[in-house]
């Protein structure tokens, strides 16, 4: 009887619909965590690029404030002004990642002893400008603080002579 072949499939349809509300109720829990941990993913991604976005903007400061320093004081030739300010600002406490603050003045190639001259009375280094460049003015770093092992190996380097930094220079000489 029809009865008879209800009782029989109801076992069956019952069991249909419990695990149709199952996957449902699973697909909905599995939807909102993907949704949650987008929605957290998105949150530190937003934290990251604002304290990268703070940092650079401190970056900037420290230079603008370097720059004002440099034009403002009197012609400093063993840079003892530039190095008490930057070994002021705690660069190592203060301002993680960055290595050092230098300062790398445009002459005209030929005219590389002008820098040596800086360097050895500021740093009792007798060094040459390098690396050879074909280029007509040069960039070479005179002073750069804190005084390290690794910063005193930059000093007299020539900036302008690598292309990246070449590029980067007159971008910003065309800003200004």
């Amino acid at each position: 009887s029809n009865g008879d072949i209800m009782r029989n499939r109801l076992p069956t349809i019952l069991f249909l619909a419990t695990m149709l509300v199952g996957i449902i109720a699973s697909y909905a829990v599995f939807n909102s965590t993907r949704q949650a941990e987008r929605a957290s993913f998105d949150i530190v991604a937003d934290d990251i690029v604002d304290n990268l976005e703070e940092g650079v903007k401190q970056h900037i400061a420290l230079l603008t404030a370097t720059r004002s320093l440099v034009n403002t004081i009197d012609k400093d030739e063993n840079g003892d002004s530039f190095r008490e300010f930057i070994n002021d600002l705690g660069l190592p406490d203060n301002y993680p990642g960055i290595q050092g603050i230098g300062l790398a003045p445009l002459i005209v190639t030929g005219n590389e002893r002008t820098a040596e001259v800086i360097i050895q009375d500021g740093y009792g280094i007798e060094r040459s400008v390098y690396p050879q460049t074909d280029e007509s003015v040069r960039a070479p770093i005179v002073f750069v603080e804190p005084h390290d092992e690794r910063n005193g190996k930059a000093l007299v380097f020539d900036m302008f002579s690598d292309s990246q930094r070449r590029e980067a220079m007159i971008a910003a000489a065309n800003d200004q």
